[in-house]
């Protein structure tokens, strides 16, 4: 082992099992040395996002800027590596439960809305807290496809369902 330079060395055997008469020979074929070099770090495969764009660009944006990995990401927000991974691949998006963790991250929303319509502003109080459609529905008093119908602009509001909303402050979302 040399010392000078934190470089070890591992012996390895080489066995070749050989089954003769019911018993187990083992036939000693060959020993190397193999040097690995510790002092080297893994190479960075996936450039430096300047513009991101997608909500996975912006989080490898973010860790990158952190100097995180993605473990470390990922237990900040609660999920295994496998789904920041994903989400930095475009192979998965999050759940929206995950929305509020990932702004919070981010120190920003990824998302920019025009609050000018109602199907926006439900979709940015949506995304804002973490709910999905059979969520929001639960606290509005409303079916999840009615909620997605509004929010997608297919349906247009009864009276009593902009009141609703009134009260529950939707309206005056920033």
């Amino acid at each position: 082992m040399k010392h000078g330079n934190m470089l070890s060395t591992i012996w390895v055997l080489i066995f070749a099992p050989y089954i003769a008469f019911k018993r187990l020979v083992v036939v000693y074929v060959q020993s190397f040395s193999l040097t690995l070099d510790k002092s080297t770090s893994k190479p960075c495969l996936i450039s430096y996002p300047h513009k991101p764009v997608t909500l996975g660009v912006h989080l490898r944006h973010r860790r990158m800027d952190l100097n995180m990995s993605q473990a470390a990401v990922a237990r900040s927000l609660g999920v295994v590596e496998d789904c920041i991974t994903y989400w930095e691949n475009y192979r998965s998006q999050p759940k929206i439960s995950y929305y509020p963790r990932i702004v919070v991250f981010l120190r920003y929303s990824p998302w920019q809305f025009d609050t000018s319509t109602l199907k926006v502003r439900l979709k940015q109080y949506r995304y804002r807290h973490g709910l999905s459609y059979k969520k929001f529905g639960m606290i509005f008093g409303m079916d999840a496809a009615q909620i997605r119908k509004l929010e997608e602009g297919s349906v247009v509001p009864f009276r009593k369902t902009i009141a609703k909303l009134e009260q529950l402050s939707i309206n005056r979302l920033i």
